[in-house]
């Protein structure tokens, strides 16, 4: 807010929808509420994770509730107030126009993508995929916060799954944070199958990639899924529920965007085909940022039209 007082006004000024508020729109000729994942449909999956960590604690449990609400209240409230709302992806905003429908005219979408050079390390990973090994399991890569919100619940029940089939699979649990080797059953992580990976460089992303042959994307809700487009890009197949980037991917990566549980007996094959360059033209943040300041200038023409009427 004292930013907001000492260098304003501006011509844009862009937040996401919780910080939206009628006192931020005296700073700004366009309020732009931008969305990296709605926080109305995160809230549930954050009590979820809330009441498995403090289980047994009602009045923790009663301060939560009260503070998701509000969590809630604000993002609507800022949607409100805001003269154009970006959802991120096809799916936030086909549930925006049927949850919201009186927001229709100021609703807008954007994309989003990988930076250039993520693009060419993951390119050279994808020229040197050599796919499954003969005779072995498939080596499958869930990367992803360790929350309900992003399916780790659904993750554990197929690896359980697919060890008491006998399947000769192997799991990596990567970019999960200290609380997955707490969770995790005891019976799994001792297996010899499951790897749980807390942390790691973005150096090593690429050499993770390349030493698995298939990605899981198991979020029930999800803004984007940056991990889609890492795993995708690499040429591993993912097999992923239909949630967040997903709808958007599909079709550009027909053959290895797959829908989640993978199907027993199917052996995952890499990408036949070099990324589409319609792929790259369409995900490229040169396109995603003319794009925006397209919506922008089109909301702005027409308060200009609706001043001088």
């Amino acid at each position: 807010l004292e930013f907001l007082q000492a260098n304003g006004p501006f011509d844009i000024i862009d937040a996401p929808p919780g910080l939206v508020t009628s006192w931020i729109r005296k700073f700004g000729r366009v309020v732009a509420a931008r969305s990296i994942g709605s926080p109305v449909l995160y809230a549930k999956y954050y009590l979820k994770d809330f009441e498995r960590i403090h289980r047994g604690k009602p009045l923790r449990r009663l301060s939560t509730l009260f503070s998701s609400y509000f969590e809630k209240v604000r993002a609507i409230r800022g949607w409100a107030f805001s003269d154009v709302i970006f959802s991120l992806g096809s799916v936030e905003a086909g549930w925006m126009r049927r949850v919201f429908p009186f927001w229709r005219n100021k609703l807008k979408m954007y994309l989003h993508g990988l930076p250039l050079d993520d693009r060419k390390v993951l390119s050279e990973v994808r020229g040197r995929r050599t796919g499954r090994r003969q005779g072995e399991g498939i080596r499958f890569l869930w990367i992803g916060r360790w929350s309900a919100q992003k399916g780790n619940d659904l993750l554990l029940k197929f690896i359980a799954q697919r060890m008491k089939a006998n399947f000769s699979d192997t799991f990596t649990v990567a970019g999960c944070g200290d609380r997955a080797e707490k969770e995790i059953p005891r019976g799994i992580l001792t297996s010899g199958r499951v790897k749980v990976l807390p942390h790691f460089e973005r150096e090593g992303l690429a050499d993770l990639l390349a030493s698995h042959d298939a990605g899981l994307f198991t979020s029930p809700v999800e803004g984007w899924g940056l991990s889609l487009n890492e795993m995708l890009e690499s040429g591993m197949p993912v097999f992923a529920v239909e949630s967040g980037a997903v709808e958007d991917l599909k079709p550009f990566f027909p053959e290895t965007l797959l829908f989640f549980p993978p199907p027993d007996g199917i052996a995952p094959q890499p990408d036949s085909r070099d990324v589409r360059e319609e792929y790259y033209r369409v995900f490229d943040f040169d396109v995603i940022a003319r794009a925006y300041l397209k919506d922008i200038e089109a909301v702005m023409r027409g308060r200009a039209r609706r001043s001088l009427s």
